[in-house]
């Protein structure tokens, strides 16, 4: 006896991630058994709508040495609105590392992306032998919250990738950033 008779699944629709399951032979069940509101996060729903573009936040990162303003490098923040959370990329010329420029921007980046963008956290990921790179991200605000083993390359060999994070509740100080915007 088939004792899955009553039972019935069909895709996830692509807009909607309600009524997966549906019971009987009607396509849907009785209103009165329709749960109210949402069953599945919003997050799942997200990913089958269209996607919309995504608007990066990106900086130039000048030197100031000389009076008169050298491009240096770009960070950028890749933002997940939906999340409040953002990925955050730094490059930066190699003639400019070694002078606290990574930090500087980064700190700088980190103010903007939770005083201005709103964001909860940003994220990063690192090559675990580039040590410079890790104590300039801890210096600006980061913190080691762990690895991805063997997912990255320096010099030819496999290497550990460092996840590291910044949460807006542990960043400390006045905005620097806020006031310049404001004016």
């Amino acid at each position: 006896m088939d004792r899955h008779r009553h039972l019935r699944t069909r895709p996830l629709p692509r807009r909607s991630g309600r009524d997966v399951l549906a019971l009987g032979t009607r396509p849907h069940p009785p209103r009165r058994l329709r749960p109210s509101g949402t069953r599945v996060p919003r997050s799942t729903h997200r990913r089958h709508d269209p996607p919309t573009p995504r608007r990066d936040i990106r900086f130039t990162i000048y030197r100031l040495e000389s009076g008169e303003p050298v491009p240096a490098g770009v960070a950028t923040l890749l933002p997940d609105h939906a999340v409040r959370t953002a990925e955050y990329i730094i490059m930066l010329a190699p003639e400019a590392r070694g002078r606290g420029l990574g930090t500087q921007a980064t700190r700088l980046t980190l103010d903007y992306a939770f005083h201005i963008a709103n964001l909860r956290m940003v994220w990063l990921k690192v090559l675990a032998p580039n040590q410079a790179g890790i104590r300039a991200y801890e210096k600006a605000g980061f913190r080691t919250v762990g690895s991805l083993r063997e997912a990255g390359y320096w010099l030819g060999q496999t290497c550990d990738e460092v996840i590291m994070d910044a949460v807006a509740g542990e960043f400390e100080g006045p905005s620097i950033v806020k006031p310049l915007l404001t004016n």
